[in-house]
């Protein structure tokens, strides 16, 4: 499986979580709604034996805090979704199949190694890279990368590390990088009405 399948595939599966995750936002968001709705009308219940100016002033004041209010819950609500839409894509990586873990990690190799006798350092938590696989990565393409003894600070995947340069290969990294290449292209399948909303409104 190559690299840009793999990425398809988290996508895919993320997309199709996120839509489930979205629907759940709009429930929430229509039980926001429904509640300043009825805290407004509420209100003017009881503003009925207040002048029209004291109940016009407090009806404003309610609606713009509970619209303010809404508005908070929603971005809330926007950035714990993004939050688990990323969160499945981590998953969908951890989990991959031995095979296609490591075909990944290969890829990445291939585009960091440069000096071929770089020193690799692991996860504390990695357990699929081990010295047979680099010791066939060596073998295979022509490299002397050395594994080191000692385990890194950080999870999954890999530091790759010469002289003073270390090139992040732990998933960690991936993850942010995937993130902030990404993000703003999930935005716009998860919320295609509003980006259009202020998109029309910057013009």
């Amino acid at each position: 499986m190559s690299l840009e399948d793999i990425k398809s595939k988290i996508i895919g599966d993320a997309r199709k979580e996120a839509e489930r995750i979205l629907k759940e936002a709009e429930e929430r968001r229509e039980k926001i709604l429904k509640k300043a709705r009825d805290e407004i009308d509420k209100l003017i219940e009881e503003a009925k034996s207040e002048t029209e100016e004291l109940k016009r002033r407090e009806i404003e004041r309610r609606r713009v805090v509970a619209e303010l209010e809404n508005k908070k819950q929603m971005l809330a609500a926007k950035r714990r979704l993004l939050d688990e839409v990323f969160e499945e894509a981590r998953k969908q990586i951890e989990n991959l199949s031995r095979r296609d873990y490591l075909g990944f990690f290969e890829k990445l190799l291939d585009r960091a190694v440069e000096a071929k006798s770089e020193k690799v350092i692991l996860g504390k938590e990695e357990k699929l890279i081990d010295a047979k696989f680099i010791e066939s990565l060596n073998k295979k393409k022509g490299w002397n990368l050395r594994l080191s003894r000692g385990r890194g600070d950080f999870k999954r995947g890999l530091i790759l590390s010469r002289g003073d340069v270390d090139v992040n290969l732990s998933l960690e990294a991936i993850f942010r990088d995937i993130r902030e290449k990404w993000e703003d292209r999930v935005v716009e399948k998860l919320f295609p009405e509003e980006v259009r909303e202020e998109s029309g409104k910057e013009l």
